[in-house]
């Protein structure tokens, strides 16, 4: 897949009146957030910030949707192993405990 998307690292800017946020990436800005007008300005401010950040983070990713995906998928099948393998471990403990007070060790 040909990525069309402006270069990473993309960051974020204020003008010089902090009247709004500039998202640069590549050789210029891509959007603006407006901070004055309707809305919270912290809230814009935390979405120009997200925005920035989640961009940064999928560099390289040709589907970001799918290989996100992959790792949730790889996660929660790790996560599944875990408590398998510490149900095992209980119950192995449980059985030396049972040995140990039968032979009285």
């Amino acid at each position: 897949m040909i990525n069309n998307y402006t270069k990473e690292p993309w960051t974020l800017r204020t003008d010089p009146e902090d009247l709004e946020w500039l998202i640069h990436g590549g050789d210029g800005w891509i959007c603006r957030v407006m901070l004055r007008g309707e809305g919270r300005d912290s809230e814009k401010s935390a979405n120009a910030r997200r925005i920035v950040e989640c961009v940064n983070a999928c560099k390289g990713m040709d589907d970001p949707l799918i290989e996100i995906q992959k790792y949730k998928d790889t996660i929660a099948f790790l996560e599944e192993k875990v408590r398998f393998y510490e149900k095992q471990r209980q119950e192995i403990v449980e059985r030396v405990s049972r040995i140990r007070e039968k032979f009285k060790l």
